[in-house]
């Protein structure tokens, strides 16, 4: 079982792994930020164009999504087309008409399963296509708005860095 000392102090060596590893991150950003700047408006060009395929990305993987959705209600329409096909056979007949009914139910069943499956893959590349929209919709809002023309650690990325980095500092100090 560990001391109390070795245990804060495998947390002080983790803080200030971390700390170091934000520090390499902030130089890195630090320097993409400047050649972003430096590009200026040809990357407000780029920033659009990307934009432009990513909407294009969400609106066709919304309309897969749409189509598989349509799908399924479509296989259990049928399946409940069958069931009353089934209801409405002699009851003399049922026994022998019941493995079609199973048969028929079973291999909708999978397609719908296979095709809900492909529906919950599609939603979540959907979200993310949304996710990429909007990031890049507000990097064209900060170049619109001057947020180049500021101070790099005002950079919303920069800054967030350096707040976890004060934060983690923070904690450093606090540790008894």
């Amino acid at each position: 079982m560990k001391s109390k000392k070795e245990t804060k102090n495998e947390k002080l060596k983790l803080l200030k792994m971390q700390i170091k590893d934000l520090k390499k991150i902030l130089s890195l950003m630090r320097r993409h930020v400047k050649e972003e700047r430096k590009k200026g408006p040809a990357i407000e060009a780029e920033i659009d164009h990307q934009l432009s395929l990513a909407q294009y990305e969400m609106e066709a993987l919304s309309k897969k999504v749409t189509a598989a959705k349509a799908h399924c209600k479509k296989r259990k329409r049928e399946i409940d087309e069958w069931k009353l096909w089934y209801n409405g056979v002699a009851q003399i007949d049922k026994s022998a008409e019941l493995k079609q009914l199973q048969e028929e139910i079973a291999w909708r069943a999978i397609e719908i399963a296979t095709k809900e499956k492909e529906i919950s893959e599609l939603s979540l590349k959907v979200l993310l296509a949304e996710g990429k929209c909007e990031q890049l919709t507000l990097r064209l809002e900060a170049l619109a708005n001057g947020i180049w023309e500021g101070p790099i650690d005002q950079e919303p990325r920069v800054k967030n860095v350096l707040q976890e980095i004060k934060r983690l500092e923070n904690k450093v100090a606090k540790l008894p």
